[in-house]
């Protein structure tokens, strides 16, 4: 039964459909939309097995679900927000934080580190300007004989030594015609040495310049013996002029004529021996 009612329900439809597609042809354009709509109502009835009434339609029962479209593209991205405002005005400073803690104590010293290695042996240095030479720059000895020299000296007066001995170099002369009076002519460095053989106690000192240099002073606190002097005196000016004098205010001093001597009179001298040492 149920087939005979499909076999009519499909012919009606092909009919509708030959129907419809000989009139597009007719007219040469396409069916309208009510038309078409009216043709798939029809079909649809007939499937249902109405007779064109809708009173006779049976509710076909539902078919079922169709499977799931595929998701469509994404829209476009709308508009942005609105205009981004202006930057606010900077806030004032905040005041200073307070101060850190009191600054800690200074720690203890460290521990001395070992000693490094001795280091390299520099060079050897240039050999210096050779210096002067050693020994004696200047001598010369001057002397008297007791007698016929010298029979008394008084006080602040000098002793003649009018003879002269051997003599170096320069610097050491006596002034021209003097018998008790000589030259240091170079600043230096001299040696002086003088000895007299005297009756009684008494003193003798050298004289610069005119000048009794005290530290010179030797005596003798008996007679008839020897006053014998030596020292070291620097000259700070060229031409020092140098004698050996009885002090002045001590008494008269008589030379011993011949002293120590016996049988034939042999005369005693009385020297003065002056070295430039520097």
């Amino acid at each position: 039964m149920w087939l005979v009612k499909f076999k009519n329900t499909l012919l009606t439809f092909l009919l509708s459909f030959i129907s419809l597609s000989a009139q597009q042809e007719y007219y040469q354009k396409p069916v309208d939309d009510a038309t078409a709509q009216a043709v798939l109502v029809a079909y649809d009835q007939t499937l249902r097995g109405c007779c064109g009434n809708s009173s006779c339609c049976k509710p076909c029962p539902a078919g079922p679900a169709g499977a799931k479209g595929a998701t469509g593209p994404a829209g476009p991205v709308g508009p942005s927000g609105g205009v981004t405002g202006a930057t606010g005005i900077t806030g004032p400073v905040g005041p200073p934080g307070p101060a850190g803690g009191p600054t800690g104590a200074t720690g203890a010293t460290g521990a001395t580190g070992a000693t490094g290695a001795t280091g390299l042996r520099g060079f050897t240095g240039m050999t210096g300007a050779t210096g002067p030479s050693g020994g004696l720059l200047d001598y010369a000895l001057f002397y008297a004989l007791v007698p016929p020299n010298n029979a008394t000296i008084a006080g602040g007066t000098s002793i003649s030594f009018p003879s002269n001995g051997p003599t170096s170099g320069g610097s050491i002369s006596r002034l021209a015609g003097s018998l008790n009076t000589f030259n240091l002519a170079a600043i230096g460095t001299y040696e002086v040495t003088w000895q007299v053989s005297v009756n009684e106690p008494g003193q003798l000192v050298l004289v610069l310049n005119s000048s009794q240099s005290l530290p010179t002073v030797v005596g003798t606190a008996s007679g008839f013996t020897q006053i014998v002097g030596s020292t070291i005196i620097n000259t700070t000016g060229i031409n020092t002029v140098l004698q050996v004098n009885n002090p002045t205010g001590n008494n008269q001093l008589t030379l011993t004529a011949s002293a120590g001597g016996s049988g034939t009179m042999v005369p005693v001298s009385a020297t003065l021996s002056i070295k430039r040492i520097a």
